[in-house]
């Protein structure tokens, strides 16, 4: 998808928005990480994956929706997680179910690399235990434009 921003208040230029599908495995302990592969994407160049968990992304604007699909033993085994880049948690976390009594929500971040950038999927909370991702169906998607 492409579309016409105006720079420096005069000047329009073409942008074209990527996305990347990217799949969530694994089933990490507390500030552990969830492993990470591209699936599917639109972007000039694939973002890639190192020691698993660390997808590495290279300049440009982002913005990132991760969901997680789980099954649980009980109703009280939920995760909470929250996007990390270089290191730092960013955005909004996310939970599954009712973590903690509060309601399903995704995790959000957006982001802007101005140098290549490494992100994770940090697990930041266990209520009870951890419940078991299903197959395929927890997800990151990474809407990316590039910086002009």
């Amino acid at each position: 998808m492409s579309y016409i921003t105006k720079r420096d208040g005069s000047q329009y230029e073409s942008k074209r928005l990527q996305i990347a599908e990217i799949t969530l495995s694994g089933q990490p302990a507390l500030n552990g990480y969830y492993d990470l592969s591209v699936t599917q994407n639109t972007y000039d160049s694939a973002p890639t994956v190192t020691n698993s968990n660390e997808l590495n992304l290279a300049t440009g604007n982002y913005q990132g929706l991760i969901n997680l699909n789980v099954t649980r033993s009980t109703n009280s085994d939920n995760y909470q997680f929250q996007a990390e880049l270089n290191g730092s948690v960013v955005g909004k976390s996310g939970q599954t179910a009712a973590y903690l009594n509060d309601v399903v929500d995704p995790a959000e971040f957006e982001i802007t690399l101005s140098s290549a950038g490494i992100v994770k999927v940090k697990c930041v909370g266990v209520e009870s235990s951890a419940p078991t991702l299903e197959a395929n169906q927890s997800k990151l998607w990474l809407w990316r434009v590039v910086i002009s």
